[in-house]
């Protein structure tokens, strides 16, 4: 967890991993691991903020439909944003219409996977 919590962005994708690793041997994390990658939703990293949105997608931890809500409205990068679609769609909330409905109409995105998620 400690790693999910560093400030370098090469430390905290390496802590990703390791618990993507981690879930794929069939070791759920603990609560407090599972917060800290949705801390990472929040991060100014876009590769941080899509592979945390991806875990998120598998891990399900408390508040994460809120929590998505708020990063895709937050969201700039279309990349990023096909991700945070896919989570919210696995843990939709009310907060997410928005900024999905954003996301579905928006014209000037350079590759059509945003839509394509949703």
């Amino acid at each position: 967890r400690s790693m999910l919590q560093d400030t370098l962005t090469p430390v905290v994708l390496v802590g990703l991993e390791l618990t993507t690793r981690e879930l794929s041997a069939g070791n759920r994390p603990d609560g407090a691991t599972a917060l800290a990658v949705l801390d990472l939703l929040r991060s100014p990293a876009p590769t941080v903020r899509g592979q945390s949105a991806s875990l998120v997608a598998t891990l399900g931890p408390e508040g994460a439909g809120p929590a998505i809500a708020r990063a895709l409205a937050a969201e700039a990068k279309p990349e990023v944003a096909r991700a945070m679609l896919i989570a919210a769609a696995r843990f939709p909330s009310p907060e997410a219409e928005g900024p999905i409905l954003r996301w579905l109409a928006a014209r000037d995105l350079n590759d059509d996977a945003p839509r394509d998620a949703a």
